[in-house]
């Protein structure tokens, strides 16, 4: 993915995909492009003449060279904007909802991104550092307007927040914090259906224990040395039960115990 990770002396974090932005650029010859000040171009709106693709099926669309060339330029662009672009998301969504449907205008869209990226490849973004936590926490914890859960803001401590909601659609989420910063989130329709809110729980706080030891080796990495206590933070008493083995084993339960068994160890 070419990510680039560097570290100041507050131990603030700058991510950055210069080169691969570097090479996308010298893909699509245009390294030397004038850049822009911005990625949505003023004439983006005008109308472009485009193929006309209104009646085709996919198997049809797919076949046309400049939507290849649309969907092309599209991918490369969102996944920089999945990653640490964010200042291009919503301009490279407008492109893809063109892709189909008006693929010159779609094309037109990603070379106005490409040529605000000349002038910009060199952005990152910035996670701030464990330092001065405890004015960080003041801050935020009066912004939120709650108190915030113990170690949330410890740089000793990973923070590992999941929940799930149960119902025709599992849907799950966790958010992995360090010193107060996000490093890592998902949310989704899980993959594994269930047949109960705790369960369902249960699944995500597992999804949130794997991104956990994921963070947790990459600041080893980072870090060499220095030891992080990672700290679960569930909100469902049912799977808390299950987890600590406060609930009387049945043949019902067993397939929950089983991948409770995993966090307790």
């Amino acid at each position: 993915c070419s990510m680039r990770i560097t570290v100041d002396e507050y131990e603030n974090w700058y991510v950055d995909q210069y080169a691969y932005i570097t090479d996308l650029l010298q893909k699509h010859g245009m390294e030397d492009s004038k850049p822009t000040l911005v990625p949505i171009q003023p004439d983006e709106c005008m109308t472009v003449e485009s193929t006309c693709t209104k009646g085709m099926d996919i198997k049809e669309l797919s076949k046309l060279a400049v939507v290849k060339d649309a969907q092309s330029r599209v991918g490369e662009i969102n996944y920089l904007a999945g990653k640490t672009r964010l200042d291009v998301t919503y301009a490279v969504s407008r492109a893809a909802s063109l892709m189909t449907t008006e693929p010159e205008r779609s094309s037109k869209s990603s070379k106005g991104i490409l040529r605000y990226l000349v002038g910009t490849k060199d952005y990152a973004m910035r996670i701030l550092g464990p330092g001065d936590l405890p004015e960080k926490e003041r801050q935020l914890t009066e912004l939120a307007g709650i108190p915030i859960s113990p170690g949330h803001y410890d740089d000793d401590v990973i923070m590992a927040y999941s929940d799930a909601s149960y119902g025709e659609f599992n849907y799950g989420a966790f958010v992995i914090v360090w010193g107060g910063m996000c490093l890592f989130w998902r949310a989704g329709k899980q993959e594994l259906e269930s047949t109960s809110t705790c369960e369902s729980e249960l699944y995500a706080v597992h999804e949130a224990h794997t991104g956990s030891k994921s963070v947790h080796q990459m600041l080893q990495e980072m870090y060499p040395g220095k030891k992080w206590r990672i700290i679960m933070a569930i909100d469902n008493t049912a799977t808390l039960s299950i987890i600590k083995g406060l609930i009387a084993q049945h043949w019902r339960t067993r397939h929950l115990r089983k991948r409770a068994r995993h966090l307790t160890q």
